[in-house]
């Protein structure tokens, strides 16, 4: 029994092993993606009061769009002032922006609505010098260029999805930041769920059918990007039993199988949205709890990383006014209160609670199997200095013996935090909320 407990004491402080690439900081992957048209609409005050507490909570990366039509509302016209303003005030609260560079610009692709940016311009080399200009002018202040979103949508990508098409632009686009901004990190446009399944029999076959058509194309970027929401973003992260919508895991390895076989097996992954949206009465099927948005966030973030991604962004901010029924407008880590302080969910608790507990922790291994748990349970282990925090969860409920060394500490979802003195076992009872079980080696 001693060597048993010795050498599961051993697993749960090495460092990772087997991977190439050394895991990111969780702090550095924790990131919020907040569509641009509502975020650059709220009054300035009010959209400060959101970016200090998303900094205050130690989530500082923005995922927004800069839009061509808004940047470029006619040829060779350029206004930057709204997304200098959003720049100058997410640095203010030590937030970094990744810009989505989207989408295409109905001067641009004559005899397209008027009113519709979602075509693509005629000619790509229109969107690349937009991309190019718009990467020298946020050289230094943007560090990351996502180039499109969703483009195997046809909300994003009118009149439908075209893979050669995308990977002619995003080519073009990608060689064009690199000129303006060589140290600029580029990602491909975030890959949107389920619909490759549909349209290619396989879960993100548009990234195969345009690094097809353009064989060097991941060549140009330094990372991919998807967005593996679950089914109609209600069943929860680990479900693995509808076709259509594999678990996070089951997804990013799917896409790590697609950047393989495209011979880009070591590009970095970065989730670029993910959620679970609220809205009770959505068409679409009802949301989930407030409880299980927050639970969902620990769990899928914790997921994600351990899958090898090295960014996470939770898709979004807030809600908005039709939140009840409108599943688009439900995803919030803030309710909807407009012109009042922000009001949080228990998702941007939980967001909060994570960034504090593993912010400066790294990833390092599965410990599934060597603490032997059920197959509903999970147990993933990170390091920082002379931690070790082991984030702990079961869909349904278990029992489970976690060996100690040191000074242990437990950690609830909501932040409450309990000294377990030194014991040489912990016995925990296992739930759908995730705990953070903090084993401290320090001196005392």
């Amino acid at each position: 029994m001693m060597r048993t407990i010795v050498v599961l004491l051993a697993l749960l402080i090495a460092a990772p092993g087997g991977l190439a690439v050394r895991p990111v900081r969780v702090g550095d992957a924790l990131c919020v993606s907040w569509s641009a048209p509502p975020l650059l609409a709220l009054p300035p005050a009010e959209r400060d009061a959101y970016l200090a507490a998303l900094g205050g909570a130690g989530w500082r990366l923005l995922r927004t769009d800069f839009t061509w039509t808004a940047i470029e509302p006619s040829p060779d016209r350029f206004d930057f002032t709204a997304y200098d303003e959003l720049v100058a005030a997410a640095r203010a609260h030590d937030i970094r922006l990744a810009g989505i560079l989207d989408y295409g610009n109905p001067w641009a692709a004559p005899g397209t609505p008027a009113d519709d940016d979602h075509y693509p311009p005629d000619d790509p080399l229109r969107f690349a010098r937009f991309a190019a200009t718009t990467a020298r002018h946020y050289r230094g202040r943007v560090p990351a260029w996502e180039v499109w979103n969703e483009p195997n949508f046809s909300q994003f990508w009118k009149p439908r999805p075209d893979a050669a098409r995308y990977a002619a632009l995003a080519a073009l686009a990608a060689r064009a930041i690199h000129h303006a901004d060589a140290g600029a990190m580029i990602v491909t446009g975030g890959l949107a769920p389920t619909l490759d399944f549909l349209a290619y029999h396989r879960d993100w076959g548009f990234l195969t059918a345009a690094t097809r058509a353009e064989p060097d194309l991941l060549s140009l970027f330094d990372a991919g990007a998807l967005h593996p929401y679950t089914f109609l973003q209600a069943p929860p992260p680990e479900d693995d039993t509808n076709a259509l919508g594999p678990s996070v895991p089951h997804q990013i390895a799917d896409f790590a199988a697609r950047l393989g076989e495209a011979g880009a097996a070591r590009l970095p992954i970065w989730v670029t949205e993910i959620g679970w949206h609220t809205a009770q009465d959505s068409v679409f099927g009802p949301g989930v709890s407030e409880t299980d948005q927050a639970r969902f966030l620990v769990r899928s973030v914790t997921l994600a990383i351990a899958a090898g991604a090295e960014r996470v962004c939770w898709y979004t901010g807030t809600d908005y006014a039709n939140f009840l029924h409108d599943k688009e407008a439900a995803f919030g880590l803030f309710r909807y209160t407009p012109g009042e302080p922000p009001d949080p969910k228990p998702a941007f608790t939980a967001a909060a609670t994570l960034s504090r507990v593993l912010g400066r922790a790294r990833f390092a291994r599965d410990l599934r199997a060597a603490l032997e748990l059920p197959s509903d349970a999970y147990a993933f282990s990170f390091r920082r200095a002379l931690q070790t925090i082991i984030v702990l969860w079961t869909t349904s409920e278990a029992r489970v013996d976690v060996p100690a060394t040191g000074t242990v500490g437990l950690v609830t979802m909501d932040g409450t935090a309990s000294n377990l003195g030194r014991p040489a076992s912990v016995a925990l009872t296992l739930g759908p909320d995730p705990v953070y079980l903090i084993l401290d080696q320090r001196p005392r």
